[in-house]
């Protein structure tokens, strides 16, 4: 998911960037912002206020999706990027130190899913009032 997004933003700001090192620094920043279903607005925001190409506008509509418009020819064509990623919500500290997380979505993507985050180091996000 997130890797469409990658791949639009490169093609957006390919003709912005001189160098491929800011190119590379770009997707690095991008890459290392948490979007977990559900608290993708931040990167929205990184990528509208940074990434984005002067020639291009954008808005956010009332769901939070930020649409992006170049030019104003007709046919008109619709590009899709998801930008959320899986995450989990943490539900239980033991006084050992071990954490309970939960699946942030209903259903994992493949059966496997956990088993490939097992033993892994998690980045956790603490959010403070809302």
């Amino acid at each position: 998911m997130i890797k469409n997004l990658i791949a639009l933003l490169c093609l957006l700001t390919i003709s912005a960037l001189p160098a491929s090192a800011q190119l590379s620094d770009a997707i690095l920043q991008l890459t290392q912002q948490p979007a977990v279903s559900g608290n993708e607005h931040q990167l929205l925001q990184m990528i509208q206020e940074k990434q984005l190409p002067a020639w291009a506008s954008s808005r956010f509509d009332n769901l939070g999706n930020l649409i992006v418009t170049i030019g104003k020819v007709s046919p008109s064509y619709l590009l899709a990027a998801a930008v959320d990623e899986f995450g989990h919500v943490v539900s239980d500290i033991r006084a050992d130190g071990y954490i309970r997380i939960h699946l942030i979505q209903s259903i994992a993507p493949n059966p496997l899913f956990h088993k490939f985050h097992e033993g892994q180091p998690i980045f956790i996000v603490i959010e403070i009032g809302t």
